[in-house]
């Protein structure tokens, strides 16, 4: 059944353990075109992976071993709760804006951008940078991983000597360091 769905292009079977039952479900149609694309210009990808890309598609988890070895292979990135296609996979099936946006800034990236803001600004609350650099963050993770992360940047900034800070927490004022 599997090779018969990869042969047609179509998403995977999906199994279902609920309830002490088993309930699958077999596409007869193309769910993603993107997906299809993918299994069309790789035509090395084995039947093992083909189900495991299938999964990332549809958001079911993956273990340990499964997600290693897509990586491996270079077929996705990112973490383990928020994996994607890798940037080859991507570029090839046409989500290539998709990719960019679930990858985000880089950290020197963000880094760059609160110290233009500052220049432009002298002064930003936290509350103004967690604005500016939000958006910009991969859209993956969720309001309290970007809060994290954006608390992460600010640190590593104030440690390197680049800005500094004066309050806690969001009424806490950021400028450049007086020496940058």
């Amino acid at each position: 059944m599997f090779r018969i769905q990869k042969g047609r292009l179509f998403p995977m079977p999906d199994y279902d353990f609920r309830d002490g039952r088993v309930s699958l479900t077999v596409f007869g149609r193309i769910i993603d075109m993107n997906y299809t694309n993918i299994l069309m210009q790789n035509a090395d990808i084995s039947l093992e992976e083909a189900e495991m890309l299938n999964r990332v598609q549809l958001g079911k988890p993956l273990t340990d071993f499964e997600i290693s070895h897509l990586r491996k292979k270079h077929l996705v990135e990112g973490r383990k709760n928020a994996l994607v296609l890798s940037k080859p996979l991507a570029q090839a099936a046409g989500k290539k804006i998709e990719y960019s946006k679930h990858k985000g800034l880089t950290d020197k990236a963000c880094e760059s951008l609160v110290m233009t803001a500052l220049r432009d600004h002298g002064e930003l609350s936290r509350k103004e940078i967690n604005e500016l650099l939000y958006n910009s963050l991969s859209d993956i993770l969720t309001d309290k991983q970007k809060y994290d992360k954006i608390s992460n940047i600010l640190r590593k900034m104030r440690i390197n000597n680049l800005i500094t800070n004066k309050g806690a927490g969001n009424i806490s004022f950021w400028r450049i360091a007086s020496h940058s």
